[in-house]
């Protein structure tokens, strides 16, 4: 009995793992863009004077906002996940740009 059971947790898992595999990498490689991207940001803001290497820092930033929407559009996941991830996106971008905003202003 216990074997049965034990198995049944094995297949349940082993499912969750496949579809957060298949249908949930693209939105987490959306959270990744919003980290990313708010770090980004973070850093070219920083500087008192900017220069060119902010702006490509901006621009990137601006890319990889644009490409972490486009992977919530891509997935296959129901709505409610993509919006969820979007809000989470938004989140972590808003913690990420915060932590690098105060470690750069504690390090200047």
């Amino acid at each position: 009995m216990a074997t049965a059971t034990g198995s049944n947790a094995a297949k349940t898992a082993r499912g969750l793992i496949d579809k957060a595999k298949s249908e949930h990498r693209d939105l987490a490689g959306a959270l990744v863009c919003g980290a990313v991207a708010a770090i980004l940001l973070g850093i070219a803001t920083a500087p008192a004077k900017p220069g060119l290497v902010q702006l490509v820092l901006a621009l990137a930033a601006i890319g990889l906002v644009i490409w972490g929407y486009l992977l919530v559009a891509r997935s296959g996941a129901e709505g409610e996940w993509k919006a969820a991830t979007v809000v989470g996106a938004a989140a972590l971008g808003v913690l990420c740009l915060a932590g690098v905003s105060a470690l750069l202003g504690w390090l200047a």
